[in-house]
């Protein structure tokens, strides 16, 4: 592709060491409630809603609702608000890759930076379980990713001890429904590869609402030097083409006393009709993150927003008993850090 998501070249900055939605922090959690949990709610559900509109819907004044946001966003409950793209509506292919690592604590680092400027990382997390490092790349086609994964194993051969590399098939998101018990329609990214083609404007609309999805659009307009009612249709004409497909908050866990973990699971057999009945029933679960299909030897991933391991063995195991016939075991990892397209995450 001649216009592509992000420029080719990684951008080491100061701001390498905070790139991660830190569910790790290990300060005192909020307490919050019950309108602070329906904030959150509605702005992972929609990031860029107003915040007249916000208030309206919630009953409380338009103060009342500026004052808690910003609140959340000091007592760093909220990490930032994110524009969540998909790469396959611009023509890349995806693929998951699934690190063990040596114990060279320094070296890891090293290599987490490397991976945080690559403009080719949809996601990355730092985990502890079965495997230390998990990332999703997008490229062109697989001969790109071919080059990017055997650039990566050459230049950090010294501490990779064990790889996974598998094909990333489609992810469905799901709302943080636990927080109000609502239940919300999922988002799918992946599937189909489409080849929409975008331009230099469109590419730094993208970065900017990744990173920051409720910047005024008076200030979107003077970075990408575009008139706001030009900009207004730009982002709907991305929204249509699905190349944006929503606008989420990230959130640092360990705030709101909550932890991230990941199923592999190993199926018995693929049924589509059962595996339907799987998806429909993680919709209606509170603490479903994220459920991912992947060729790889496994079929698919699920992530959780749990309270703690016990919650997430419970939950796991229910769902093993409930679809026994589906599922044949699963491999559990904890995600203590983690980061969307980081590589976007840059100055603009």
């Amino acid at each position: 592709m001649q216009d592509t998501l992000s420029n080719k070249k990684g951008n080491n900055n100061d701001n390498n060491k905070n790139y991660y939605n830190n569910s790790g922090n290990t300060k005192s959690s909020i307490k919050l409630d019950i309108i602070d949990r329906k904030i959150l709610f509605e702005l992972d559900k929609n990031a860029r809603i107003p915040t007249t509109q916000l208030a309206k819907k919630l009953n409380i004044s338009r103060e009342t609702c500026k004052y808690r946001i910003s609140n959340l966003l000091k007592n760093s409950v909220i990490d930032k608000f994110s524009a969540i793209i998909n790469p396959s509506n611009l023509g890349y292919k995806m693929y998951k890759i699934h690190l063990q690592l040596t114990n060279i604590g320094e070296e890891r680092e090293k290599f987490y930076d490397y991976l945080y400027t690559h403009p080719n990382v949809y996601w990355i997390g730092i985990c502890n379980g079965s495997w230390d490092l998990i990332v999703t790349m997008f490229a062109n086609d697989a001969q790109e990713f071919y080059r990017m994964i055997n650039e990566i194993s050459y230049r950090y051969r010294h501490i990779i001890a064990r790889k996974v590399v598998g094909t990333f098939v489609d992810s469905y998101f799901y709302r943080k429904s636990f927080f109000t018990n609502e239940i919300e329609k999922a988002i799918k990214v992946g599937g189909k590869i489409i080849f929409n083609q975008i331009d230099e404007i469109d590419r730094k609309i993208i970065e900017i609402l990744s990173n920051d999805a409720r910047i005024p659009i008076t200030e979107l307009a003077i970075l990408t030097k575009t008139a706001t009612g030009k900009l207004h249709h730009r982002i709907k004409k991305l929204e249509e083409k699905e190349i944006i497909v929503g606008y989420r908050l990230s959130l640092n866990l360990a705030k709101v006393d909550m932890e991230a973990f990941k199923a592999l699971i190993y199926f018995n057999y693929i049924d589509e009709k059962r595996e339907k009945s799987l998806l429909e029933y993680l919709h209606q679960l509170p603490y479903a993150s994220y459920y991912l299909r992947v060729i790889s030897p496994w079929e698919g991933e699920i992530e959780f927003i749990v309270e703690d391991y016990n919650h997430f063995n419970a939950i796991i195991n229910d769902i093993r008993k409930k679809f026994s016939d589906l599922i044949k075991n699963y491999e559990s990892v904890f995600i203590s850090k983690e980061a969307w397209l980081p590589g976007l995450y840059k100055k603009i």
